[in-house]
């Protein structure tokens, strides 16, 4: 059973327990540090839980126990990488251009948004474009392709690079999306007309900013993968 008031979570012991598991064991932990007299005045302030702790954190903070915690953002440098340094040896040069100082900055420090107001995903989806979309190097996907075309933009290159080297997975689709919503729907122009067409081919229709921001991540890393097992299996023919 739990007590209502503006503060704090506890919980009685001996009464039903709160819902997710995780959480009852963390209150608990806190519960029976406090004296008595203590008990009786936070539960005058008690209010009851929201959310729930991360696996990983709980087994850290709480069991002393060595364990990891998902990091999209982790993931995704990680699979940048790694396609940059197989394209590299395909085409001698990486797919990704040195980002400019103030860009790279922000994708190192990538976080995603830690409120749930709606404009908190615009800046980590604005520096995610740049990273992924306006870093795209078409330099070597011209001299690969051969055929580009004088004002052909480095989307379109990528895409038919992806479909010489037997792509069916349409592993470009993440970084078209992503363009999508920046120019039409999420970032550079708010509320616009084309916003939920935008947001609903980025997969983020209806999705607080977080969940939102960790949909968005996920796919441009599946394609990252994508990318990276085509280029290695074309070095591989070589």
């Amino acid at each position: 059973m739990l007590a209502s008031g503006p503060r704090v979570t506890v919980a009685y012991l001996s009464e039903a327990p709160i819902a997710s598991t995780t959480m009852t064991l963390a209150v608990r932990f806190f519960w029976v540090s406090l004296s008595a007299q203590e008990q009786s005045h936070w539960l005058a302030y008690n209010v009851a839980p929201e959310g729930q702790m991360e696996e990983g954190r709980f087994r850290r903070d709480f069991l002393n126990q060595i364990a990891s915690s998902p990091d999209p953002v982790r993931d995704l440098h990680r699979a940048r990488a790694v396609a940059m340094q197989s394209t590299r040896a395909l085409l001698g040069a990486p797919l990704w251009k040195e980002l400019d100082r103030q860009t790279q900055g922000a994708f190192d420090r990538l976080v995603g948004p830690t409120t749930t107001d709606p404009s908190a995903l615009g800046p980590p989806i604005l520096t995610l474009t740049k990273a992924m979309v306006d870093g795209i190097e078409p330099a070597p996907l011209k001299a690969f392709l051969g055929d580009a075309q004088k004002d052909e933009k480095s989307l379109a290159l990528l895409g038919r690079f992806l479909e010489r080297l037997g792509d069916t997975n349409d592993s470009i689709e993440p970084f078209k999306a992503l363009q999508m919503f920046r120019s039409a729907g999420g970032v550079a122009h708010l509320g616009g007309s084309k916003a939920p067409a935008s947001r609903d081919r980025l997969g983020i229709q209806g999705l607080a900013p977080w969940p939102a921001f960790v949909q968005v991540v996920q796919r441009l890393t599946l394609g990252l993968e994508h990318i990276s097992a085509l280029v290695d299996a074309a070095n591989s023919e070589r």
